[in-house]
């Protein structure tokens, strides 16, 4: 009978779980959205104080938005994305999306990859990668 009891609440433990994996990839993925529609109107400030405070502490607002202006020059517009893929985990510092994409932008492709922290406020950027061959070939 206690196998029973341990079952149903290791169930239980997995249905919160689920649900909230599903509300966290889904609250990333809207950030993702704020992320796109800052960056098309060339608000990097907004994109760097919605930040993770670890990644404020890793790029100054000067050299982040140097690097996005940079980005909007040689790519262009945002115009669609197709998601190929998500990671949730947590460990000793918190939980944490990873959404992978391959994005069309006004003047080329690039493959971008949004990790972000979950906090009690909701997702905030923790890193952001994008590359494409745009920035090699010009």
């Amino acid at each position: 009978m206690h196998w029973m009891k341990y079952g149903a609440a290791a169930a239980v433990c997995v249905a919160v779980a689920g649900c909230s994996m599903t509300e966290n990839v889904n609250g990333s993925e809207q950030a993702v959205s704020d992320f796109r529609a800052f960056y098309d109107a060339g608000d990097y400030d907004a994109i760097y104080n919605a930040a993770s405070g670890e990644f404020r502490k890793s790029s100054d607002r000067a050299m982040f938005n140097k690097y996005l202006a940079g980005v909007q020059r040689q790519l262009g517009k945002f115009r669609s994305a197709r998601r190929t893929g998500f990671n949730s985990s947590m460990n000793g510092s918190g939980q944490y999306v990873t959404l992978g994409y391959d994005s069309d932008y006004a003047k080329g492709k690039a493959a971008e990859q949004f990790v972000y922290r979950i906090t009690a406020d909701g997702p905030e950027l923790f890193a952001y990668t994008i590359n494409s061959d745009v920035f090699v070939t010009g």
